[in-house]
């Protein structure tokens, strides 16, 4: 058990008054029969033995030499030196640690206030896939957002349209032929509502998405590589890219058969809405077919594009095929957790769980209330051993 040094103080007090008092009977019992001569000759030998007692008693219990005196002296050195000074350094340590962490944080000056701080700070890097989508939550959200909505568009055919409005508008070879096409049969030939380049852009991209749906395309190629909705972004990217490989290859099967059916068939169809019924005398489809095999290679290369973009660009596709660690989509896989864990744990220290499930304090609020009861009770002992002496009159 730890001796509280006023206890110690009061002990010794006590030994100390007691050796006093004996020391005094002493004296009193030598001087009472001094008088007597050497009629006490049996008690005086006990007397004088006392006395040399009496002597050795006074070199431990007398000042300034008496060694209980000396003891006491070095005992309030030894606190000082080894308890209290240590003690003061230690407090003095722990408040200078604290305001120089504060100082970085915007002068917080409390264990309370720098978790609090710091919390703030981890949550604005996580973020939040809610509303604004910040952070690394919101980063993880889009593009989980981008690998439902490409699967789902592409089977509603929405992606379909998006490429298909700029195949028929940007790509050299599909502008070149659809306007050879059009000029060949300027005498009346086609409808009227197509007798231009942009005119026959509606019934070549309505046509081309029927006749895809109708070869189920999608569906062959959903069926070989599903495109995963949730988990890692690293796997739910990868389930992208080797649809649209999938699509696209499925996409080339059905383009390159014999005799060119699915083209010619595809051309037949797109005809049979752009020609003029009275006028066929003269009509010509030369750029026709070519227009619709390049529209075609065009959805392909689109598909295989966008798988490679994301392998390269997002997952860092390695030569074993797999995600590279180094890639976007590995960092968050990683960074994610521990930015969410973090926050957690600072939540934690930071937060007031109330009655009746705890006191109305954080466990952060906690340490800075216990480090204030060290900082009082040393500063109360430290007034204590300033007013009083450790040790007392043994007189």
């Amino acid at each position: 058990m730890l001796l509280r040094s006023w206890e110690l103080r009061h002990w010794m007090k006590n030994v100390k008054g007691d050796l006093g008092t004996l020391k005094g009977k002493i004296s009193e019992l030598g001087n009472g029969l001094e008088g007597d001569g050497k009629s006490n000759e049996l008690v005086k030998d006990k007397l004088e033995a006392l006395e040399k007692q009496k002597e050795q008693l006074e070199k431990v219990t007398g000042k300034p030499t008496g060694s209980i005196h000396m003891a006491m002296g070095q005992l309030e050195g030894n606190f000082k030196t080894h308890i209290q000074k240590p003690l003061n350094l230690a407090v003095s340590a722990v408040d200078e640690a604290i305001g120089t962490l504060g100082g970085k944080f915007d002068s917080k000056q409390n264990i309370a206030g720098i978790f609090e701080h710091i919390k703030s700070k981890v949550g604005e890097i996580k973020g939040s896939e809610r509303r604004k989508k910040s952070g690394v939550d919101g980063i993880v959200a889009r593009f989980q957002t981008y690998v439902r909505e490409v699967g789902r568009n592409m089977q509603c055919q929405t992606t379909l349209q998006a490429w298909l409005d700029k195949i028929l508008t940007h790509n050299g070879v599909v502008v070149y032929r659809l306007g050879k096409f059009v000029g060949d049969n300027k005498g009346g030939q086609l409808n009227g509502k197509y007798n231009s380049e942009k005119g026959m852009h509606d019934p070549i991209k309505e046509k081309t998405k029927a006749k895809l749906k109708a070869a189920n395309v999608y569906g062959y190629a959903e069926s070989e590589s599903p495109v995963e909705s949730n988990g890692l972004l690293t796997v739910m990217l990868t389930s992208l890219m080797k649809f649209l490989d999938a699509y696209a290859n499925k996409l080339d099967g059905r383009i390159n058969v014999d005799n060119n059916t699915f083209v010619t068939e595809l051309v037949s169809k797109i005809e049979g809405d752009v020609k003029n019924g009275n006028r066929y005398s003269g009509y010509n489809n030369q750029h026709l077919t070519p227009t619709v095999e390049a529209v075609l290679a065009a959805l392909t290369a689109n598909a295989r594009r966008t798988a490679g973009e994301i392998g390269s660009l997002i997952l860092s596709i390695d030569r074993s095929g797999q995600p590279s660690e180094g890639s976007i989509a590995s960092i968050l896989d990683q960074i994610t957790p521990i930015a969410t864990k973090l926050h957690g744990q600072l939540e934690g220290a930071t937060k007031t769980p109330g009655p009746p499930t705890g006191p109305n304090v954080s466990p952060a609020q906690a340490v800075d209330s216990r480090l204030q009861a060290v900082r009082n009770s040393f500063r109360h002992h430290h007034a204590s051993s300033v007013s009083q002496s450790p040790y007392g009159d043994a007189r």
